[in-house]
């Protein structure tokens, strides 16, 4: 989910431990089976404080060896003062984003959200 306050993306770093450690990553949410992307949307928006989360464009189409992965893109505004702190993540300007160590989903959803959006 890309999630903008002031003119400003936020990242979460992976922690030590997980899988692609030290990455960073737009928030996301597991779709649990016979939920729809929208509701987990709105789940992980609510979770952040944000309003009503709108698509953005089609779903991000990712093979990692034999596992077909489908990344619904949504976007959300955070347009109260407080939002709430969570380990390993920050607030970046859209051409900061650009210099950090995103996974390949990462990249694809930057690249989108700087050139044309509403694809």
């Amino acid at each position: 989910m890309i999630l903008e306050r002031r003119g400003r993306v936020l990242l979460v770093q992976r922690r030590s431990g997980e899988l692609l450690r030290g990455l960073w990553e737009f928030p996301y949410e597991r779709i649990a089976r016979g939920d729809t992307p929208l509701r987990a949307a709105k789940s992980l928006a609510a979770s952040w404080g944000a309003g009503f989360p709108e698509p953005w464009g089609r779903p991000i189409v990712h093979t990692i060896m034999s596992e077909r992965i489908e990344t619904w893109v949504f976007r959300a505004v955070l347009d109260g003062a407080a939002v709430p702190a969570r380990r390993g993540a920050r607030w970046y300007r859209w051409g900061e984003a650009r210099h950090l160590p995103l996974s390949t989903v990462g990249i694809q959803v930057l690249r989108r959200s700087l050139t044309s959006p509403a694809d």
